[in-house]
């Protein structure tokens, strides 16, 4: 089910031109994080894109397997993540299918944020990296209270 439905990778090009208008206002520590979060939803969904395609050429007899693509088959037909995904991604009880819905739902809030910037509500479904968008509350409200950041 996963083949041919690999989420969409984010212009980056076009995300770092929205967001040059941003980076100079009080909302520039998140729109740094969207950033940042829109370029580890590329490594994710290219890292899916290129194991699901060479595995395609694999059952097709195009392209010889290998232990890595072996696995990524095991752990497929188990509806387990496979390895290779984990590394680039969050850790996740779910299976590979529940995981994979669930990374399409984080594409599309994400994609919502970086439309205009603004933050969505509720973010947390979206993050892979959480702690830069706590630090990025950190910095904004020291700056909105004037206090050193590393007191904030």
């Amino acid at each position: 089910e996963i083949e041919g439905k690999s989420p969409r990778q984010f212009n980056m090009s076009s995300v770092r031109e929205k967001a040059t208008r941003l980076l100079e206002g009080v909302s520039a520590p998140f729109v740094l994080v969207a950033i940042q979060e829109c370029e580890r939803m590329n490594i994710i969904t290219s890292t899916i894109t290129n194991s699901v395609n060479q595995l395609q050429l694999c059952l097709n007899g195009q392209l010889r397997f290998n232990d890595v693509l072996e696995r990524l088959s095991f752990a497929l037909a188990e509806n387990r993540i496979p390895d290779a995904w984990t590394k680039v991604a969050w850790p996740s009880n779910k299976t590979a299918l529940n995981w994979f819905f669930d990374l399409e739902a984080r594409v599309e809030q994400l994609t919502l944020w970086e439309e205009r910037f603004e933050l969505p509500l509720p973010l947390w479904f979206a993050l892979c990296a959480p702690i830069a968008f706590l630090n990025a509350v950190k910095v904004t409200s020291a700056r909105k209270d004037c206090i050193m950041f590393d007191d904030a």
